[in-house]
């Protein structure tokens, strides 16, 4: 999950994607580098945000 995180911010900064996104910078942190698992509508927010499934983003399932 975390490696498909940090492809899909690129090069924007994680301060600037945590802002867009609502949640704090180290909760994003959190999730990027595997440490904690987002609830269900963290999990909507995120994928919404980069336009991909939650099966896809946090769970392997298909391309992002």
């Amino acid at each position: 999950m975390g490696e498909r995180l940090v492809k899909l911010r690129g090069n924007r900064k994680a301060r600037q994607v945590a802002d867009e996104m609502g949640i704090s910078r180290q909760s994003l942190w959190l999730y990027e580098t595997g440490q904690l698992m987002p609830r269900e509508s963290i999990k909507r927010l995120i994928a919404d945000y980069y336009g991909v499934s939650i099966p896809a983003l946090f769970y392997g399932e298909g391309k992002i």
